[in-house]
């Protein structure tokens, strides 16, 4: 997207702010060290996260200050009973 069609940072950086949020995951669950590349998952992404970070004239720290995308109906769907299940287990409701 950066490179192929040309997308702004404007653009760009709520990407990299996502992926960014994951890193601590990916660091804790899926660093080991892989035979076949010598590289740990979750270092490299946290190396890419940080340079194209500095290209796109942020930082890391800033990333986390990003704010988030809602999306249509994100909000309502943690908060909507399930049919479902509600039907088969009364109490499994999720709020």
């Amino acid at each position: 997207m950066k490179t192929d069609e040309g997308w702004s940072p404007d653009r760009l950086i709520p990407l990299l702010a996502g992926l960014a949020e994951l890193v601590p995951w990916l660091k804790q669950w899926h660093d080991d060290l892989d035979p076949a590349t010598g590289e740990r998952l979750g270092t490299w992404f946290a190396g890419f996260v940080a340079d194209e970070a500095h290209a796109l004239g942020t930082t890391t720290e800033a990333l986390g200050r990003q704010p988030t995308a809602e999306g249509p109906g994100r909000k309502d769907r943690r908060h909507r009973e399930y049919g479902g299940l509600d039907r088969l287990l009364p109490s499994a409701r999720l709020a």
